[in-house]
């Protein structure tokens, strides 16, 4: 757990580091030292103090991005597994592919729906995946969230709504297409994709501000604005 205190901080001490130097093998040994220091979260607007990083509080808009790509991340790890599955099994009957949609099709879109702050961007998405990408939000737009009000109307005049009588069973019709093995293969290549950026962006984050490991358990993460402590452990409900 981090705690960050109301008083104020001490200015850091920077680390004293040679500018220049005639030596080729020196000048690479030093950038190799400020590199490495980068790559491990240390180095901050200057500072190479490593208490200090401890005791530094992420923005607001960090840890909502580290919420952004965590929940985006956890949709797609998922995904992964399902789209692996999906093309896996050449003997499925249509209702396990139509169920298999959907789902696939919610685990996709969901990062792209959250609310502003932490709706994960269309730009993440390499530009040769951008038709899959678009194809699978619209289907769950249009078919599963009905969020297309201004589409033309089909089968449906004014106020009357179509229905199908078999015997004793009515029900309304609806439309479930299948996931193509195509668009199946190239959705699991993306998140294949995707899945490594987010992991790298989420380490940053936990490099940055927790070099050191938690201690098990389950925490909460604050999201206020104004706050003395952003990470807090939850106490077990007896």
């Amino acid at each position: 757990m981090i705690l960050i205190e109301n008083s104020a901080v001490a200015p850091p001490k920077t680390k004293e580091v040679k500018k220049w130097t005639d030596d080729p093998a020196e000048a690479r040994n030093w950038l190799i030292d400020r590199l490495s220091e980068i790559h491990a979260g240390k180095y901050l607007a200057g500072i190479f103090d490593q208490k200090t990083v401890e005791a530094m509080m992420p923005s607001r808009t960090e840890r909502l991005a580290f919420w952004r790509d965590e929940y985006a991340l956890d949709s797609f790890t998922i995904l992964q597994r399902l789209l692996a599955f999906m093309l896996s099994q050449s003997q499925q009957g249509p209702q396990m592919r139509s169920w298999l949609t959907v789902s696939a099709t919610m685990l996709y879109a969901r990062p792209f729906k959250q609310w502003s702050e932490v709706r994960l961007a269309e730009d993440d998405v390499p530009n040769k995946y951008r038709g899959v990408h678009k194809e699978v939000l619209k289907y769950h737009d249009k078919v599963i969230a009905h969020r297309d009000p201004d589409a033309p109307k089909r089968d449906v005049w004014e106020n009357e709504l179509p229905i199908v009588s078999e015997g004793n069973n009515i029900f309304i019709p609806t439309t479930n297409p299948a996931m193509e093995d195509d668009i199946a293969g190239s959705l699991l290549e993306l998140v294949e994709i995707l899945i490594p950026v987010l992991k790298a962006r989420s380490s940053s984050f936990v490099s940055k501000y927790l070099p050191r490991p938690l201690a098990p358990g389950a925490y909460v993460l604050s999201l206020e604005k104004n706050l003395t402590e952003w990470l807090k452990p939850v106490t077990p409900l007896r």
